[in-house]
Order: structure tokens, then sequence, then C-alpha cells
């Protein structure tokens, strides 16, 4: 099996990187948090909001694979993950068979945020100031609501200060959806897919910034990553990145291709690609020193991210009992 992306697929990862890195580079100082429609429109125009949506529903008709190219760069620039959120309700709304709804959200016309139950009655909305629709994502559920059902919210810390968040009071269970997918189903482990390339691309964005900065900051005369131990700390963070985005580019293949296995590498796939994130962006901070604890220092950022998109879907002790129900790969 081939893994190497195509030329045209290193074309269309090529523009994501161009945009996402001209229009929204990792800083310190964060001027505009969330990801707006006018931002979602540019993607859009682009193609890259549901490059893999078929063409009838305002999508580009690619597969997977170019999908996930797309969303390795938006998390290595750290993108809002209102982005996949958007892609996903794009293809419940899809599945459903509410054209008009699948081509709004391909088009960037209406936007979908990811809100998490944090109690029975108590939901969180990431990023969801301007979304028009929601949408929740467990180990055992993936479906898309109106954003009416949390209309009345009230503001909330974020762990994240890139992503605004809203606390609403109402019983998401008890609502009725618009769109859902079975948990196992190939909507699902696509958008899994997407959440390891994202996870994928923010290791790479730490693996970069820690080793730039191993070669610019001198103690002793001497670049500090010519020591051992931050040389060990560099050389490991390309072996994660490297591991795990060999194992998502595996998985997007396997769903796409809908092989018996699709599930189980889809699950493996985000596990190792979360770890891999954990531990770059815990190692970034470290590289940096002093320096990796400041909010002038972008460092900080990945540590965050990497917490909330480890919780997408169901977080790493429920992908792993997930992972430990399906039948080992041949």
């Amino acid at each position: 099996m081939d893994l190497l992306p195509t030329d045209d697929q290193s074309q269309i990862a090529e523009a994501a990187t161009d945009f996402f890195s001209q229009e929204m580079p990792v800083t310190g100082e964060i001027d505009k948090p969330g990801l707006d429609r006018e931002q979602l429109k540019r993607i859009a125009e682009l193609g890259l909001v549901a490059a893999s949506l078929s063409e009838e529903f305002g999508g580009i008709g690619l597969g997977l694979v170019e999908d996930m190219l797309v969303f390795r760069s938006a998390g290595k620039y750290l993108v809002s993950p209102s982005l996949l959120a958007t892609n996903t309700a794009s293809k419940l709304a899809a599945a459903a068979g509410d054209a008009d709804l699948a081509m709004n959200m391909a088009t960037g016309e209406a936007k979908a945020a990811f809100a998490v139950a944090t109690k029975v009655d108590r939901l969180l909305v990431l990023d969801g100031e301007d979304a028009t629709h929601l949408v929740t994502w467990t180990a055992s559920e993936l479906k898309l609501f109106d954003a009416n059902v949390a209309a009345e919210r009230e503001a909330s810390a974020s762990i994240d200060n890139a992503l605004p968040s809203a606390v609403a009071a109402v019983n998401i269970s008890e609502q009725k959806p618009l769109a859902e997918a079975n948990p196992k189903g190939e909507i699902t482990c696509g958008a899994r897919v997407q959440l390891t390339a994202m996870l994928v691309g923010l290791s790479e964005g730490a693996r970069d910034l820690g080793s730039e900065y191993a070669g610019v900051r001198e103690q002793f005369g001497k670049p500090i990553g010519s020591f051992q131990g931050i040389k060990h700390k560099c050389s490991d963070m390309v072996v994660r990145t490297d591991a795990a985005s060999a194992h998502c580019a595996f998985a997007a293949v396997a769903v796409q291709d809908k092989r018996d296995d699709a599930l189980f590498q889809s699950l493996s796939a985000k596990l190792i690609a979360t770890r891999a994130a954990h531990e770059n962006a815990s190692a970034n901070v470290q590289i940096h020193g002093a320096m990796g604890f400041t909010a002038e220092c972008a460092a900080h950022r990945y540590v965050k991210r990497a917490h909330i998109l480890d919780q997408l879907g169901g977080n790493s002790r429920q992908q792993a009992a997930l992972l430990l129900e399906q039948p080992a790969a041949m």
C-alpha cells in the first residue's frame, strides 16, 4: 500500500498550508479567537471545508485522504475545531437528505460548532458564537442539532483562550437531532480520521516550534539543540510525529476503501496521534524553558489545544475501551 500523497493531493495540502499559515499564523497573543463565518467562507472558496463531499451537495467530490491532508494542515496552525464540526455537519446533512443544509455548510454559509455535555443538564459549546448548528460527538453517538436548542448561553472560561466557550442549561439527550450517524459507521470513522489528522498536525507544529527554538537559543556559547538532553527531545518529537502520521494515513485509506478493519484503524490512529500531540506539546514547553510558560510564547497553545481535541469523539480512555472491543486487525 502506497501511503505517499499524489502530486494532486500534495497541491491540496500545500494550498491549505499556504492559506492557514498566512491567514491564521500561530502566535502567543490571540487577536481574534475562534473561527468566524467570513474566515469560513474564505476557506470554503478554496474547496477546503468539505473536499470529500460530492458536488451535488456543494463539495468537490474528492476522498477522505484529501480531507485528511487539509485537516492535518489545520491542526498544525491550530485552526478552530469548528472547521471539523462544519465538515462533519455537511456529511450528516447530506446523509439525511438535506441537500440545502449540506451545501450551506460546504460553502461556509452555515457554521457548526462542537458541543460537549459536561453534565446531564449542561452543554459546553466551543467557538459557537455565530454557529448556526451544533455537533455533539461522544464515544457512542454523533448528532447534528440546530443551534437554537442551546440559544440561551452564558460565557464560560475555557482552557483554550483561542476557543470562546459558553454553557447552556439544556439536556441535549432530550432534544431531537436533525441528523445522526452510526457511531461505528463510515461518517463517524471519517470524522475520527480527520480529528486524528488535526492531532498529527498539532504534533508537527509543536515539533517545528521546539526544534527551531533549540537551534537559535544559546547557552554556554552553543545552541541548546547541541546538548544531548534537548537533542533527544527533538528526536523523540520527530519519531512520534512520523509514527502518528503514518498510522493516520493508513486509517484514512482503510476508511475510504471501506476495509473491514476501518473502525479498528481509526480508533488506534486517534490514540497514537493523541499521545503524540500531548507529549510533543509538553516537550516543546520544556525545550523553551521558562519562556515556554509565558503567554507571549505560543508553546502553551499546543498544550491546551491537545486537551480540547482529546475530548472530541470520546477521550483517550474511552477510545481505548472501544478499541479493545474490536477484533485484532490482520
